[in-house]
């Protein structure tokens, strides 16, 4: 009778253990549908297969990075909010996770958030990026922090004069009189920190 028992927990711990691979095997094959379908340029579908990825595991911290980063190279900020916010929950000194996520609060109009994760992220750092700072000036100016808007902005124009969107903001924010200009289009594509890997297998 103990005999039956070892063979039958055996079986059942193989069965588990094929499971997991079979599991993990799915996970991958899908990762490397979404990869393909974003190199080939089908940036919709590779969102779709990327997005179920994350729904079956949510704590792969590359899809979760990856799903934000093409969604706000999308211009879908508030879209990218909740997967990067996943990311930076188990990868909570990534840098390049905290840039992004602040950029995207920017972009969903939660400045406060933004300079908070950004912050986090500028504390990885030796020294801030003239991204870094860009994203600082906006959300202080949309806070209604006249002077730290200032401050960043013209740190990043110093750090990269070759922005002219930093040079519009500065302009923008120096406006004193009546109603400030609408805000400009956050260049997303110019801010994003990109993932170092390629093809981004796990």
């Amino acid at each position: 009778m103990k005999l039956i028992w070892i063979a039958t927990g055996c079986v059942i711990a193989l069965l588990v253990g094929l499971q997991q691979v079979h599991a993990r095997n799915l996970s991958s094959a899908q990762y490397g549908r979404a990869i393909s379908l974003a190199a080939s340029g089908r940036m919709g579908e590779a969102i779709a297969e990327m997005r179920t990825l994350v729904q079956m595991q949510p704590d792969n911290v590359l899809a979760e990075a990856l799903l934000g980063e093409w969604l706000l190279e999308q211009n879908d900020p508030a879209g990218a909010v909740p997967p990067l916010e996943q990311a930076l929950l188990y990868e909570p000194d990534a840098n390049a996770i905290a840039q992004n996520l602040a950029l995207a609060y920017l972009g969903a109009g939660r400045p406060q958030q933004a300079i908070i994760a950004m912050r986090q992220a500028a504390s990885q750092n030796k020294r801030q990026t003239w991204k870094e700072y860009f994203v600082l000036g906006l959300a202080a100016d949309e806070i209604g922090d006249t002077q730290s808007a200032l401050q960043n902005l013209r740190s990043s124009i110093q750090l990269n004069p070759n922005f002219p969107e930093a040079q519009l903001a500065l302009t923008r924010v120096n406006a004193k009189a009546g109603e400030k200009p609408p805000t400009g289009a956050i260049p997303y594509a110019q801010l994003i920190i990109k993932s170092q890997a390629w093809p981004y297998y796990p």
